[in-house]
This record gives C-alpha cells, structure tokens and sequence, in this order.
C-alpha cells in the first residue's frame, strides 16, 4: 500500500516539476492556474493516505469474510 502512495506523490511532484519547466514569462493567466495546481497537489497527497487506509480495512474485511466462507463451506461437507 506504501506503494500506492508513493506513486500519487511522485505523479504530484512530477506536475509540479513540469510546471517548474516553462519558460519563466508568466502571464496573469500563469499565476491564477500555479494556486490551483497547488491545491490539486495538496488533495491528492491527502487523498492517498485516505484512500490507502480504505483499501487496507476492505482487504480485512475480505478476508475475513473468506475465512467465514470457507468454515461454512467445510461444516457442509
């Protein structure tokens, strides 16, 4: 799962790296879309640890259910 967050970081850093590659003329325009892309930057970050969280509470629950299954399953035999 660490991964998964490493992975929404990079691909965050990667934006704003990109962004660092432009030609230094900023119009008004450029100055309006750098906050937004801060903001994306910052709920992805936030939206990992979210979504990581998640996916480790389901898989518990998955196998948990599994395990259940199986009991019931070897009872009917």
């Amino acid at each position: 799962m660490a991964k998964a967050k490493e992975k929404v970081v990079a691909m965050a850093n990667s934006l704003e790296k990109n962004k660092k590659n432009l030609p230094t003329k900023l119009c008004l325009s450029d100055i309006f879309k750098a906050k937004p892309l801060k903001k994306l930057k910052k709920g992805y970050r936030e939206m990992a640890s979210v979504n990581i969280e998640w996916a480790e509470n389901c898989l518990v629950a998955d196998n948990d259910c599994q395990q259940q299954y199986e009991e019931n399953l070897s009872e009917c035999e």
